[in-house]
């Protein structure tokens, strides 16, 4: 205290008059108790004098204590505008915020997050000091955090009859620009997948999602969903066959062509391949064809997206035997019977009438001048003559 002054035997005193020592120890004065008086005062017996110093503790510039912000880029737009504020304490208020990487972001004290790209930004709050205080500040750095990169998915489409060619699927395949490291997720629980391999065998008609997923070490994390759909075939189904004896066409005129096709899916159109102009929708008038001609009526029917059409062709054929060779006239004695007539063929048949007569038991007696008259029966088709 005593400055400049002569050190000539004076007294110091608080504001309370008290005696204190000097030099005195500032440290625990405060802004509240200030201002402090000190009077120093020098007596002689018959003379004295004083004078007084005054000391004031200042309130210093206090920009506060920040705390950093980092999220990730996903969460930029819920978390904005962000106050930074928010991110201090123990400020005082009255200061001005400064964009110190120049973001563009900053409007007062609020953060526009969606503007800024991934990365670290520093925004700083300075407060001007009063008196002899200095200015303070302090940086508040905020972290965008970026995203893992799980690609872009292409779906995946197959034909249920091409499942087991294109098994099993690496999904990894229909992604591209994908960052490494991430798991794969069964969404629909199909229970096909295996890693990355999807057991396509293993699933029905339908669409199934699966999806790539990574967390980086700042807990960002990103997904993308690849979707594999099986269409369905529809089928022309399996054919048989129609061979048909030229004596039952009467009977069995017309003849519906889907009784030759099984397991066939219905919508589909037939087609008369050889135009024999039999066909009516899918009945056949078996009396417009010709015998011992093989005829191909196809059934078509259209599939729709990767599967192909789908085309079954029934074959029809009118079976006509030629009758056996005999010997116009025979002669024999008067005990011949039906058995002892003479005709070249398989599985001999003689009748009494050409057109619809009555076929003769072998033991039947021949009668004299009677006409007979003979089939023969194919082995293979059962057809008679």
């Amino acid at each position: 205290l005593d400055g400049s002054q002569d050190n000539n035997g004076g007294v110091w005193t608080d504001g309370n008059g008290d005696p204190v020592s000097n030099p005195i120890d500032i440290t625990g004065f405060t802004v509240s108790g200030s201002p402090y008086t000190f009077t120093y005062t020098i007596d002689n017996g018959s003379c004295s004098d004083s004078v007084s110093v005054t000391i004031t503790i200042e309130d210093p510039a206090e920009a506060g204590t920040a705390t950093p912000f980092e999220i990730c880029e996903e969460e930029a737009a819920a978390n904005s505008p962000l106050d930074l504020f928010t991110l201090l304490s123990g400020n005082d208020a009255g200061g001005t915020w400064n964009d110190d990487d120049a973001t563009g972001a900053l409007t007062g004290s609020n953060v526009d997050l969606t503007l800024l790209g991934t990365g670290s930004f520093d925004f700083t709050y300075s407060v001007t000091g009063v008196g002899s205080c200095g200015d303070d500040t302090e940086t508040v750095t905020l972290t965008i955090n970026p995203r893992p990169i799980t690609g872009t998915a292409t779906p995946f489409t197959v034909c249920e009859t091409d499942v087991a060619a294109n098994s099993p699927l690496d999904l990894f395949g229909q992604l591209t620009g994908n960052d490494l490291g991430g798991t794969w997720s069964d969404d629909d629980a199909t229970g096909a997948l295996s890693g990355s391999d999807v057991d396509l065998t293993g699933l029905a008609v339908g669409s199934y999602d699966f999806t790539y997923s990574i967390t980086s070490g700042d807990g960002c994390s990103n997904s993308t969903t690849v979707t594999v759909t099986i269409e369905m075939f529809t089928t022309a189904g399996t054919a048989t066959p129609l061979d048909i004896c030229l004596a039952d066409v009467p009977a069995q005129t017309p003849v519906d062509l889907f009784t030759q096709l099984t397991g066939n899916d219905t919508g589909g159109t037939w087609s008369d391949d050889d135009s024999s102009g039999a066909l009516s929708g899918s009945n056949v008038d078996l009396t417009i064809l010709t015998p011992n001609v093989s005829y191909n009526f196809t059934y078509s029917i259209s599939n729709m997206g990767t599967c192909s059409d789908d085309f079954e062709t029934v074959v029809i054929t009118i079976i006509e035997i030629a009758p056996p060779t005999a010997p116009v006239n025979q002669e024999f004695c008067d005990s011949a019977t039906v058995a002892d007539l003479s005709a070249s063929g398989s599985s001999i048949q003689w009748y009494d009438d050409a057109i619809g007569g009555t076929a003769l038991d072998p033991s039947t007696a021949l009668i004299d001048g009677e006409d007979y008259f003979a089939s023969q029966t194919d082995a293979a088709s059962g057809c008679e003559s």
